[in-house]
């Protein structure tokens, strides 16, 4: 039987260097940078539009994503987003919008727009049904908490409506304790039912 105990271990430009002679493997890296490079581009053409019409408010950025965590106040930009929201976009762009909305100048101007677009949604786990939670329940306000109450309620929309019982901070006292008791029992939501309630108690 051979001897590798002697064998010196080999370094990352070793393994490259035999990657870079794997005839698939090269194929597979080429085919995955297109890949990305047409998704790039595609996600540039979708958002052309937006860009656009966000630099006629003064809100000039070279994708919804600079927006993202920005420090600033954009409250211009606000009816731009909620518009767009409810366009034809990709997936991706729609989120950038959503967590772009995820602030408190959107409130009591983007929630609906916010929940139409959670209703579409079909996949209950997927990352952009939370997202759209989390902006919905950000933005809420006295008028809205109402309409939100289903959606919470709904097991269907899975772990997306996981931050929405934050929504109903505005709902009246009693009503909000009876809907988060039953909420604290229900493992996709229980973590911010059980923390609302326990603030409301603390008052």
């Amino acid at each position: 039987m051979p001897d590798f105990s002697n064998r010196p271990p080999k370094t990352a430009a070793d393994l490259m260097a035999e990657l870079s002679a794997d005839a698939d493997f090269v194929r597979r890296s080429r085919e995955q940078a297109e890949t990305q490079q047409e998704l790039r581009s595609a996600l540039k053409a979708d958002e052309e539009i937006l860009v656009l019409d966000l630099a006629k408010v003064g809100v000039r950025v070279g994708s919804v994503w600079d927006l993202v965590n920005y420090k600033g106040a954009y409250r211009a930009a606000i009816p731009v987003l909620v518009n767009h929201l409810r366009r034809t976009h990709h997936p991706r762009t729609v989120e950038g919008i959503a967590r772009a909305l995820t602030v408190p100048e959107a409130r009591g101007t983007a929630t609906d727009a916010l929940i139409e677009r959670f209703l579409g949604v079909e996949n209950p786990e997927s990352q952009l049904k939370w997202v759209l939670g989390k902006a919905i329940a950000e933005t809420a306000t006295a008028d809205t908490a109402p309409r939100i109450v289903p959606l919470v309620t709904d097991r269907r929309h899975g772990k997306g409506r996981a931050l929405l019982p934050l929504a109903l901070r505005y709902l009246p006292r009693e009503e909000v304790e009876v809907i988060l008791q039953k909420l604290a029992q229900d493992a996709d939501v229980a973590e911010h039912a059980k923390q609302l309630l326990a603030l409301i108690n603390q008052r």
